[in-house]
């Protein structure tokens, strides 16, 4: 189990570090375009995998308009505005907001569903509030941000002279 929270950690500061990166050369629309269709299908061949692609597509017809919705207001919204936030963002504000994205969930877990909390996800929670903290503190969050590089645009052709 600690091994798949620690891979999913890194996977996840991972993607955000890429998507810094990619956000110099794409849109925020482009990117958040291609990660629905690049991660579509391959999460259609993992739910084919589990056994779970009869279950998915059930559950699609049975509730067209709910799972419409929930693609596209919490799921491609809260994508085009995170990653126009994110070509905006220092890099140490994004990871705290990375950071607290599954606390705060925990937390709103067991306010609004009444969800227990298990001790395990208690040390996770202060695992996470403690990096926050630390990153917070550290010099690297207090340095002065870097200007972003521009793209230029291409040379046109050479035209000569008179």
């Amino acid at each position: 189990a600690v091994g798949c929270a620690l891979g999913a950690a890194a996977l996840w500061g991972g993607a955000t570090a890429l998507g810094r990166v990619v956000l110099a050369d794409l849109t925020p629309t482009t990117l958040t375009a291609a990660r629905y269709v690049l991660a579509l299908p391959a999460l259609a061949a993992l739910a084919l995998a589990e056994g779970q692609l009869g279950a998915t597509t059930t559950a699609l017809a049975r509730h067209p308009a709910r799972l419409v919705l929930l693609a596209l207001v919490p799921g491609l919204a809260g994508m085009l505005l995170y990653y126009r936030g994110l070509g905006r963002t220092r890099a140490a504000y994004a990871t705290l907001g990375e950071l607290a994205c599954p606390a705060s969930a925990l937390v709103l877990n067991r306010l609004v569903l009444g969800a227990t909390v298990a001790p395990a996800q208690l040390a996770g929670f202060a695992v996470l509030w403690l990096a926050i903290a630390a990153l917070t503190w550290s010099p690297a969050a207090r340095r002065p941000r870097l200007g972003r590089a521009r793209r230029r645009p291409a040379p046109g052709p050479a035209v000569p002279a008179a």
